[in-house]
């Protein structure tokens, strides 16, 4: 039996819906919240510590959130607790997921939260340093924008970005990326190698063959064939 003032329940008849006043309820959030961010890192593996505040706080919100929307039965508007619970709620949710949205850019690369960020295995890492608005995507595995070009999510350091090109080979980009003085083997300089006369003539499964007028290449290394 519950009682009614003019047409809501009470404030103290919804503490009893879940045997705890608003204090306790705080507690129950974080108790979830935490228990979240646990099962969260068991499935995803670590994360930076600011992520890991920021998932708890989200969880946290979200339990509150749901608590309001299915337990606070019309009494919202008497209980200013519930409605701060809720408005805190409401904007870690929508923050968390304006966050966490991704945005697929071309290759191996996407957009989230606003920073540029590479998918290797699953994981999205960010491109630190990059433009986050001026931007060409080269490939599967190569950005640039005005002042660098980056392998994967390293800067490589000295190569031209107004003047880099991926070698190609059939048509279809390598891991090889050079400018008019250099050519590097992702972000690996291949300190001897000829710009000019590099070319890719053989691809693996998980390697690359390649020569110019001084060296035959196996991926970043000068390969030297077996003589008999």
């Amino acid at each position: 039996m519950y009682l009614y003032i003019n047409g809501h329940r009470t404030i103290e008849n919804t503490k009893k819906i879940v045997g705890l006043p608003h204090s306790g309820l705080i507690f129950v959030f974080l108790f979830f919240g935490l228990s979240l961010l646990f099962l969260n890192n068991i499935i995803h593996g670590g994360s930076k510590p600011l992520e890991y505040i920021y998932r708890f706080l989200f969880y946290s919100s979200l339990f509150a959130f749901i608590y309001g929307i299915l337990l606070s039965n019309g009494t919202i508007q008497k209980d200013y607790v519930l409605r701060g619970i809720l408005v805190i709620a409401c904007l870690f949710v929508f923050t968390y997921i304006k966050k966490t949205s991704t945005k697929h850019l071309g290759g191996d690369y996407y957009l989230q939260g606003g920073k540029i960020k590479y998918n290797s295995l699953s994981n999205l890492r960010e491109v630190e340093g990059i433009s986050q608005t001026n931007y060409t995507i080269l490939s599967e595995n190569f950005i640039k924008d005005s002042n660098a070009v980056y392998a994967y999510t390293t800067k490589i350091e000295g190569l031209d970005p107004n003047a880099c090109e991926i070698i190609l080979f059939n048509n279809e980009p390598t891991d090889y990326i050079k400018d008019a003085n250099h050519v590097y083997y992702n972000e690996i300089l291949l300190k001897d190698a000829d710009p000019n006369t590099f070319e890719v003539i053989e691809v693996g499964g998980n390697y690359y063959m390649a020569k110019d007028k001084n060296n035959t290449y196996l991926d970043e290394k000068i390969h030297k064939p077996f003589s008999f």
